[in-house]
């Protein structure tokens, strides 16, 4: 035989791509989040200086809520 052992180094190799994948996507997302966090102290303070007149307050907070969600 001798093919089991390539098929055990080939899930091992998956297996360890699955981890980094994990790894760097709960970094991406936690520094994501600390930078969001900061975007809304900023975003609350620039845009309701620039927050159109026909636009209802709800409304825009509403939008704005929404926008996190594309990422």
């Amino acid at each position: 035989g001798g093919g089991g052992d390539v098929r055990m180094a080939q899930a091992e190799e998956v297996a360890k791509e699955k981890r980094l994948k994990k790894r760097v996507t709960l970094q991406f997302f936690s520094n994501h989040l600390r930078n969001f966090g900061t975007l809304q102290k900023e975003k609350s303070i620039k845009f309701q200086r620039i927050r159109p007149f026909k636009t209802s307050q709800a409304t825009f907070d509403n939008q704005l809520t929404s926008l996190p969600t594309a990422i």
